[in-house]
């Protein structure tokens, strides 16, 4: 069966329109992370961004509910489109939120509406300059470093995926999930000029990196949109040719960012405090209709067995990372975050942490009664979630 992009606009579509009907009052958008340039149809999941002005928590939880009730309509109408809808959005927010984070994290530059309401947002992201932000450098120059061995292990498996697109899996893997995005981030900082799709990347790396011969190959494979099957041997061999460009890029950025202006430290650490409590606070907004959809999904039309798995991992990251920034100390006490809120949160507000870890510890075997527990503890987690931003963590943005 044959996917296309307007398959994925169709899912942004009926995302915002479900919204509408279920939230009444709320003008939510739905944002791709990707320019859909980046996508490859049936292969590509869909990483989507709901976006509005929620009240109060009570709005952000229906939102979240939303998205996770959406995709069990769309999956009970399209069973094919199982490896598109892996996980409803994992990351809500609002147009504020997102324009607090655009110039600390590049990564929002790619965003597209592909549904519901338009806002200011939409007029923000199609006047940015091409040229990085000084924090987006210095974001980009870090983030780098996560690429720099081939990540084949880390990998999303290719559960889900049509039978047709399997043997081609791969090749798909190494460049899309690996090679292109460090390429796009590379060609990207070292022109300063902002790359806006993973294909795009291909076009402008001659300008960085002197080798024809595979530049040509890849550009032969995602003209083919990775319809091409290669042995193991192939693919080893394709990934130590990708793996000495990486390396290559790597020595022009590491030249390149020693050249950069540096950063105010207070000032940098603030941004980097603020940037790491908002996206967590958008990723855990995120994970109640991820969890609806992952406890209602059908078995026959959705395997979610190594999805389940990960998201007490992902709930866990995330919460930590929120609770961190809000401790914002120097790490040189070696004990959990559990440990530490008492300075920082009431005795209530501790409990209702520490219910919520025991509810996704340990991460294996997030079976269905499992997951109902989650949910049961989840409302009063989500508003103890948007009480310490608000209270707590939202004041620092007037501070920077």
């Amino acid at each position: 069966m044959t996917l296309t992009l307007d398959d994925y606009r169709y899912i942004g579509t009926e995302l915002g329109r479900y919204i509408a009907e279920h939230v009444p009052g709320l003008d939510a958008a739905v944002y791709c992370k990707h320019h859909l340039g980046t996508l490859t149809p049936g292969f590509s999941d869909h990483d989507l961004r709901s976006v509005a002005d929620a009240p109060d928590a009570e709005t952000w939880l229906a939102l979240s509910r939303a998205g996770g009730e959406s995709y069990l309509e769309l999956l009970e109408e399209a069973p094919h489109y199982a490896r598109i809808l892996e996980h409803p959005p994992g990351f809500i927010c609002s147009p504020d939120e997102a324009q607090q984070l655009l110039p600390l994290m590049g990564e929002v530059r790619d965003w597209e509406r592909i549904g519901g309401a338009a806002n200011v947002l939409d007029d923000v992201l199609a006047a940015q300059p091409s040229q990085f932000t000084q924090a987006q450098q210095h974001e980009a120059c870090g983030k780098f470093k996560i690429y720099l061995v081939p990540r084949e292990d880390q990998f999303d498996p290719p559960i889900n995926l049509l039978p047709e697109y399997l043997p081609y899996y791969p090749v798909y893997g190494a460049l899309s999930h690996w090679f292109l995005p460090a390429a796009k981030l590379a060609c990207g900082l070292l022109r300063n000029a902002w790359v806006p799709t993973k294909p795009a990347a291909l076009k402008v790396l001659p300008e960085v990196v002197d080798n024809p011969a595979l530049l040509n190959k890849l550009n032969a494979i995602v003209d083919a949109e990775y319809m091409v099957q290669m042995s193991d041997a192939e693919c080893a061999a394709l990934a130590d040719e990708l793996l000495a460009v990486v390396y290559e890029l790597r020595d022009k950025m590491s030249a390149y960012c020693q050249q950069l202006s540096p950063q105010d430290p207070a000032q940098a650490a603030r941004e980097q405090r603020l940037r790491y409590a908002l996206q967590a606070l958008a990723g855990i907004r995120g994970r109640f209709g991820i969890a609806v959809f992952f406890r209602q999904a059908h078995p026959d039309l959705f395997d979610g067995e190594w999805l389940r798995m990960h998201l007490g991992e992902e709930i866990e990251a995330l919460s930590t990372q929120f609770f961190t920034t809000l401790i914002n100390d120097d790490g040189s006490e070696d004990r959990p975050v559990l440990e530490k809120l008492g300075t920082v949160l009431s005795p209530s507000a501790v409990r209702i942490v520490t219910n919520l870890y025991d509810a996704i510890t340990p991460h294996e075997d997030m079976n269905n009664a499992r997951l109902d527990a989650l949910m049961g503890i989840w409302p009063e987690y989500a508003a103890l979630i948007e009480d310490v931003y608000r209270t707590q963590i939202a004041p620092l943005w007037h501070e920077a």
